[in-house]
């Protein structure tokens, strides 16, 4: 087995090595056949070396050959550029020797052409100079003869003149004798009529001097009060000799006699009656007092202006809010901004601008560019034209910007109502400007007090007094520029009342101190604006009717706007209402123009009417006895008998009783008489049991208006034992 075993080694041991010789051959072929192509790839890189040498000098060659080739053709091209260079110079000479010599040429031919043209003209000028001699001759000869003619004609002229002379001298000495004796004529009979007219006039005064006495005497007596004098103003004026006073109508006549004049026995009452004769100004120094007022306000309105202008410019620029935005307008605003700045093409500008309905985007574009100012500083040289006030009137009141602009022109828009004399439309409008603007200032600054002192000054309330005293019933029409004017002043005058009107303080019957702006003295000066007068003649122009007409539209805005002043003034400064209203003759005015709106509001449902004058009454008697006597005067039914037949809803709405039951106290506190009067339709628990509910609910300084000492006073006034009985 081991030598089983030994053989089998040995024969895996011989097939190894058989195996190891034959790949030890295989490597041995290998390597000889990679010889043998490292020989051959070597002999085939060497061939290919050169043949690729032998190829680089045949390109060489041939490259050599071709740069030969070209340089032959570049010199052929030089030789002959050289001359083609040489064929121009010869002809350029030859053609330079041939111009030269056509230019020689052409100077002799323009030589002996200018020589046979001056011959030409020569003789041409010969031939002139020679007709020219012969017209000379021709026109001396033909004025010789027109010389012999004007003298012949000059002749004859003269001869004709010295006839004419002398027949119109003879002519002149007839006609003077004849004037002579027609002047002596009109004389004469201009003197007969001149004495018969100044008689007639004579007569016809003294004859209205003694109607007006009889009637002053009448009136001393028991008038019966159902009497109603007219509203038409005395020209000239009356004058009381015996109390010195000025009576300017018959309301007025009638008041100051019977206040002052009443007798019972006729033949006294005739004789009171003398003392009124017709006003003239040595009468009375009223006049010298008006003037003497007038330079005082021209004062102040200088200083006021100054002091205005100070604080305007310590103002801060006025800028807009928020940037303008787009709007559709846009072309035509910008036609009509390029329009106004040409002086030709304003007012067309103007007009078209005032024609476009603007809104506040487009106001807003207007201030962006500077246009509002500009129609500010047009306005004291274009204040006759109405789409300018028009425009500042829209700016105004759609941009707040735009009104704060126009705030800062203020004092030059009073100078124009003050000074210009322009169409009713357009002061109407600055009017409604002006009120516009003194709406927006704030209320009892130091500006806006020095704005209202400036119209003071600049009289403007003189002129709203003006208007209101010129107005009777026949002018309020609906297309009446007479009523818009009318209305626009009232507004004036409440914006310059509600300005200077501290906010949240009760109404007081004391004087008014401290007033910066002379507003209560220019109130008192006007006797508030003649606004009862006004009121009269609207309403009671006609005289008094049984049952009250109807009132127009324009009439119920005139009214309302009267009575809505009328409670402004008094809320700015009552005592100076009061005293006004207790005056001769605006007393009476009051008492009739209160029972007539009264009776005609409440017939005729006229609730704004009625709630204003309900309220301006309570106002007016506000612990004033003089003015609550006036409540029970008159024929019946009186102001207050009428306040208390009023609507029911007066009496159980909490709206409307807030507004009469007020009035009913202040008519009644501190009244007996009145207060008897009351409760012949009203009980006074409903006043008592009214007074404790606002005492109770309300814990402010003031009820409607109203200090809460005087409502609790009232109370007290009610309660008390003595009332008990009545």
């Amino acid at each position: 087995t081991q030598l089983v075993e030994k053989r089998g080694t040995s024969c895996a041991e011989a097939n190894k090595l058989k195996k190891i010789k034959i790949k030890e051959e295989q490597i041995k072929d290998l390597q000889e056949q990679q010889e043998k192509e490292r020989v051959a790839r070597a002999i085939s890189h060497a061939e290919k070396l050169a043949r690729a040498e032998q190829l680089r000098d045949k390109k060489i060659a041939e490259v050599k050959r071709k740069a030969q080739e070209e340089e032959q053709k570049v010199n052929e091209i030089a030789f002959i550029n050289t001359l083609e260079a040489q064929n121009r110079k010869m002809e350029l000479l030859s053609k330079e020797q041939m111009a030269e010599a056509k230019r020689v040429e052409l100077q002799v031919r323009q030589q002996e052409e200018r020589k046979r043209r001056s011959e030409e003209l020569q003789a041409k000028e010969d031939a002139v100079q020679e007709r020219k001699l012969a017209i000379e001759a021709d026109r001396l000869a033909r004025i010789a003869h027109i010389e012999d003619k004007i003298k012949e004609s000059q002749a004859k002229v003269d001869l004709n003149k010295l006839e004419m002379e002398t027949a119109a001298k003879e002519a002149a000495k007839e006609r003077a004798l004849e004037r002579e004796l027609t002047i002596e004529l009109v004389k004469k009979d201009r003197n007969n009529s001149c004495d018969s007219k100044s008689k007639n006039k004579n007569r016809q005064q003294t004859s209205k001097l003694k109607d007006m006495q009889q009637k002053a005497a009448m009136l001393c007596q028991h008038v019966s009060s159902e009497y109603l004098p007219t509203h038409t103003l005395y020209q000239p004026p009356k004058w009381c000799s015996k109390c010195n006073i000025k009576i300017v109508s018959e309301a007025v006549l009638m008041a100051h006699m019977i206040k002052r004049h009443q007798k019972s026995n006729q033949d006294e009452a005739e004789v009171e009656g003398q003392y009124i004769i017709d006003y003239t100004d040595e009468l009375c120094p009223m006049a010298q007092d008006v003037i003497n007022r007038q330079k005082m306000l021209r004062k102040r309105s200088k200083k006021v202006k100054t002091r205005i202008t100070n604080k305007i410019s310590e103002l801060p620029a006025v800028k807009l809010l928020e940037a303008p935005k787009e709007c559709p307008n846009k072309n035509r605003l910008y036609k009509c901004i390029k329009a106004m700045k040409s002086q030709k093409t304003q007012e067309k500008g103007l007009g078209d601008l005032s024609r476009t309905v603007l809104t506040r985007t487009d106001i807003n574009h207007l201030i962006d560019k500077g246009v509002v100012e500009q129609l500010c500083k047009m306005l004291p040289e274009r204040q006759h034209l109405a789409p300018l006030s028009k425009l500042l009137i829209q700016c105004s009141v759609l941009s707040s910007t735009g009104c704060q602009i126009c705030v800062r022109w203020l004092p030059e828009i009073v100078d124009c109502l003050h000074t210009s004399v322009i169409a009713p439309a357009v002061y109407s409008d600055l009017l409604k400007l002006t009120s516009s603007l003194i709406r927006s200032l704030p209320p009892c600054e130091s500006l806006t007090s020095d704005l209202i002192s400036y119209i003071v000054s600049k009289e403007i309330i003189e002129k709203i007094q003006t208007t209101c005293t010129d107005t009777y019933n026949y002018q309020l029409k609906a297309d009446n520029i007479e009523c818009t004017v009318l209305l626009s002043s009232l507004q004036l005058l409440s914006a310059c009342c509600i300005a200077m009107t501290t906010p949240n303080v009760p109404i007081s019957s004391s004087p008014t101190k401290n007033d910066p702006s002379q507003l209560v003295d220019a109130l008192v000066f006007t006797k508030a604006c003649n606004i009862v007068t006004l009121l009269y003649g609207v309403l009671l122009y006609e005289g008094p009717k049984r049952t009250p007409s109807p009132l127009s539209d324009t009439t119920q805005k005139v009214v309302k706007q009267c009575l809505a002043t009328l409670l402004d003034i008094s809320r700015f400064s009552l005592h100076t209402l009061q005293s006004v209203m207790d005056s001769e003759g605006m007393s009476l005015e009051l008492r009739h123009v209160g029972s007539h709106v009264l009776s005609c509001a409440a017939h005729h449902n006229y609730t704004d009417i009625l709630d204003l004058c309900v309220q301006l009454i309570g106002f007016v008697v506000f612990s004033h006895p003089s003015n609550q006597a006036l409540l029970q005067n008159g024929p019946s039914p009186s102001i207050l008998q009428l306040l208390t037949s009023l609507p029911f809803s007066y009496f159980s709405d909490i709206r409307s009783m807030n507004l009469l039951f007020p009035s009913l106290i202040s008519a009644c506190h501190d009244c007996p008489s009145n207060l008897a009067i009351l409760q012949e339709k009203v009980n006074k628990v409903m006043l008592i049991s009214y007074l404790k509910d606002q005492l109770k609910n309300s814990k402010e300084k003031h009820i409607n208006y109203y200090p809460r000492t005087v409502f609790q006073q009232a109370l007290k006034f009610l309660e008390s034992p003595e009332m008990e009985g009545r």
